[in-house]
């Protein structure tokens, strides 16, 4: 009781006094706002340094642990406490100080409702035009910042891998996920990767520069006008539409006229828009919303609803190779993130254990088939999924990367052959890229 209470003292005492560790505890917690109030700097402090208290006794509590007791606690309460009802006490305390902190530290990474569900903030930057009309593209048409941990930018990064779009035209900028380096967010530049644009330091001078004394969240993908230097959009939808809409001449027939991949077919939008509002609230949205989730209730609606979609994922895959029918769409791409970082990722950290990839056997060979034919080399998995245990910190506060498991990405998908995946139209520009790839005159 002594150390608890001179440990609450301190937290009390740090708080109102602004120190380098109190500067780096609140680094580590993302939040929408520069400001937090008293209360939740000193749970934050108090949570550090009792932690730090703990492991500075470890060393003096029984550094060998006796074989018969199979090991001890550093600061031994239940042992010293006699008769007295100390673990029921204990165990209570702990649980309401763990659950608070929780709850705090879970609301700061991700907004809540006032019934505990995560809801995803608004993207500030929707300021592309709507018409995403089909135009000859040039070099230097855009300046794409992505992260490879993030399911977003990666549906991007399939969209320019699926259409064949040049670095020429759209520019990557890959960047690190360091929420310690970064100033506000998680997205920073690497040494190796720096800002080609403004020399920012990370993703937050960048939109300051875009927008100065801009307030919210520095979120990735983030697409630039080169030529401008102003925001096309940070929202992943306007994107996947907009590098569709750029026409480079990637495909040949044998007349030398140029074609381009169709990701969103006139005659399919319909059924390519029923299946992103399934898949964004059930399954893109739905793995967060159980993650995040405070409250049991808002973890069952969430957990009932991403199992349904993978049900109907599943049913639909053992009717058509692909979500759309026998071709690749938007559907498609909008599936696939999450769906390679399910088993690795989200069935463990965001508590979505009760499906797996891997026992669903139409969903597992699809994802083969995305990844063999144009998915390989839009994602390192094994970066991608130790980002969420390793900076996640309220859903895993010890940081431990658990092994990952294998999934057999290059096995035989047996879903057809490789050739003729794709819709196509007539391009816009003004000839076949050099390098088009050859293919059958379209009707």
């Amino acid at each position: 009781v002594l150390a608890l209470t001179l440990t609450l003292a301190l937290a009390l005492t740090l708080t109102l006094t602004p120190t380098p560790t109190l500067t780096l505890t609140l680094t580590l917690i993302p939040s929408t706002s520069e400001r937090r109030d008293t209360m939740a700097r000193a749970i934050y402090v108090f949570c550090a340094v009792l932690l730090s208290a703990v492991d500075l006794a470890a060393p003096l509590s029984a550094p060998n642990p006796s074989p018969k007791s199979g090991g001890s606690s550093p600061l031994k309460i239940l042992e010293l406490s006699g008769n007295l009802p100390t673990q029921p006490l204990l165990v209570t305390t702990a649980k309401a100080i763990s659950k608070g902190v929780y709850g705090l530290m879970v609301s700061e990474l991700a907004p809540q409702s006032k019934d505990g569900a995560y809801v995803r903030p608004a993207d500030p930057f929707r300021t592309i035009a709507k018409d995403f009309t089909p135009t000859a593209a040039t070099p230097g048409t855009m300046l794409l910042y992505g992260g490879n941990p993030c399911p977003w930018c990666h549906r991007v990064d399939l969209a320019l891998a699926a259409r064949r779009v040049p670095a020429s035209v759209v520019r990557r900028v890959v960047l690190e996920d360091n929420p310690i380096k970064a100033s506000r967010g998680g997205w920073c530049f690497a040494d190796d990767r720096p800002d080609p644009l403004f020399g920012a330091r990370d993703l937050r001078e960048v939109y300051d520069k875009l927008q100065p004394g801009f307030v919210g969240r520095c979120t990735a993908p983030l697409g630039v006008d080169l030529r401008k230097k102003q925001p096309i959009s940070n929202e992943s939808n306007d994107l996947m539409k907009y590098v569709n809409s750029l026409d480079v001449g990637a495909y040949v027939d044998d007349a030398g006229v140029a074609w381009e991949v169709e990701l969103r077919p006139k005659e399919l939008e319909a059924e390519i828009g029923a299946w992103a509002e399934k898949l964004y609230g059930g399954l893109n949205n739905g793995v967060y919303r159980c993650g995040f989730a405070t409250t049991q209730a808002a973890y069952d609606t969430a957990s009932a609803a991403v199992a349904a979609t993978l049900d109907e994922v599943e049913e639909q895959l053992s009717k058509t190779r692909y979500l759309c029918g026998d071709k690749v769409t938007e559907a498609d791409i909008r599936l696939f993130p999450t769906v390679m970082r399910y088993d690795g990722a989200y069935s463990t950290i965001f508590k979505c254990g009760f499906r797996r990839i891997a026992t669903l056997p139409n969903v597992s060979a699809w994802m083969r088939d995305i990844y063999q034919n144009f998915g390989r080399d839009t994602i390192d998995i094994e970066d991608a999924v130790a980002s969420y245990y390793k900076w996640m910190i309220p859903l895993n506060p010890s940081a431990i990367i658990p092994r990952a498991p294998d999934l057999n990405l290059e096995a035989p998908h047996g879903r057809g052959p490789a050739k003729d995946t794709f819709h196509m139209r007539r391009s816009t520009a003004p000839a076949p890229a050099k390098g088009a790839v050859l293919v059958e005159a379209q009707a």
